[in-house]
């Protein structure tokens, strides 16, 4: 997911916090930036969020659930993916090691939306 993606998705999880909490209708500068700060908050611990387990993600941390859920499916879905699983679990986790990239960028704009609603805290503190 690219940095463009990740700060529209943040912002629009910023605009559906904000906007039921009367942003758009407080006359309250201190007020709004109370808003502002709670959506921000919001945003950087959803995108931060799922950036940080893309990284962990990335290590192998979860072939082990992974290739149980794949193996409960083969057994629930027989004929689905016949050939294509993996035979055992370092199979599955050698079939696994090209294909892991780290969504650092996530990581990042969430930070960027955690310094935001620092500074909406500050001012709504002034």
């Amino acid at each position: 997911m690219g940095y463009a993606a990740a700060v529209g998705a943040g912002l629009i999880i910023v605009f559906l916090v904000c906007w039921p909490r009367g942003l758009f209708l407080e006359f309250d500068a201190v007020e709004r930036y109370r808003i502002l700060s709670d959506g921000f908050w919001i945003a950087a611990v959803a995108v931060g969020g799922v950036g940080i387990l893309s990284a962990v993600a990335s290590t192998g941390f979860f072939d082990l659930m992974g290739y149980a859920a794949g193996s409960l499916f083969a057994v629930l879905w027989r004929n689905v993916n016949k050939g294509r699983r993996a035979k055992d679990l370092y199979e599955y986790k050698l079939s696994r090691e090209g294909k892991r990239r780290p969504a650092w960028g996530l990581a990042a704009v969430g930070l960027g939306f955690f310094a935001a609603a620092v500074v909406f805290m500050l001012l709504h503190n002034l």
